[in-house]
C-alpha cells in the first residue's frame, strides 16, 4: 500500500468521488487473492482490520469455494497496555497515515467484536498462547465452544482491535 500512497492514491478520496482509496483497493486485492488461492485448493489467512461488510464478503467467498471459515478478532482489553505498546512502536505511517493515539481511542470506542467470531485473541495474553488456541481451533483439536468463557469475557472487555484474522481452510488442509 506504500506504493499506492507514493503514487498519489488517496487514503480517503473526496466524498462522491469515483476514485478508490488505499483501503478499498487493499480489500479488493485481498478478496481477489482469497478467491484465487481458494480456487487453487490452498488454505488462506488474512491478517488485517476489516469491517463487518468486508468480513461477510470474505465469508461468502469461502462458502462459494467450499472452504471452512474462521473469524478471529484481536483485542487489547487493557487500554493502558495498548497505549504503551502503541507509543513504544513509534509513529505509524504504513496505510495508517499519521495515526495518533486519539485516533486509536476513537476506534476503541467504535469497535465491536464480531458476534460470529470463533475466537477473540486478547493481546494481554502471550502471543504463543493465542496462537496455540487458534491453531487448536482450526486444526480441530478444540471446538469453538471451548472458548465460550474466554470469548465472552473478551467480548465484554473488548474495546479495540489490533487486527482481524480470517482463516479459510480447504477440507484436508491444515491452516497454521
Amino acid at each position: 500500500m506504500d506504493a499506492a500512497l507514493a503514487a498519489g492514491v488517496p487514503v480517503d478520496p473526496p466524498p462522491g468521488s469515483a476514485t478508490k482509496g488505499v483501503g478499498e483497493l487493499a480489500y479488493g486485492l485481498q478478496t481477489a487473492l482469497l478467491k484465487e488461492l481458494l480456487g487453487l485448493g490452498h488454505s488462506v489467512v488474512l491478517d488485517c482490520g476489516a469491517d463487518r461488510r468486508i468480513r461477510e464478503g470474505w465469508r461468502k467467498v469461502a462458502e462459494d469455494a467450499g472452504a471452512r471459515f474462521w473469524l478471529v478478532d484481536t483485542v487489547c482489553s487493557d487500554a493502558e497496555l495498548h497505549r504503551r505498546r502503541f507509543e513504544a512502536r513509534g509513529p505509524v505511517w504504513q496505510c495508517d497515515v499519521g495515526q495518533t493515539w486519539e485516533m486509536v481511542e476513537q476506534s476503541r470506542m467504535r469497535f465491536q467484536v464480531h458476534p460470529q467470531a470463533a475466537f477473540i485473541a486478547d493481546a494481554i495474553r502471550p502471543v504463543d498462547e493465542n496462537v496455540r488456541s487458534i491453531v487448536g481451533l482450526v486444526g480441530g483439536q478444540l471446538s469453538a465452544s471451548s472458548f465460550a468463557t474466554s470469548a465472552d469475557d473478551s467480548r465484554a472487555a473488548a474495546t479495540t482491535r489490533s487486527s482481524t484474522a480470517s482463516s479459510w481452510d480447504k477440507p484436508g488442509n491444515m491452516t497454521s
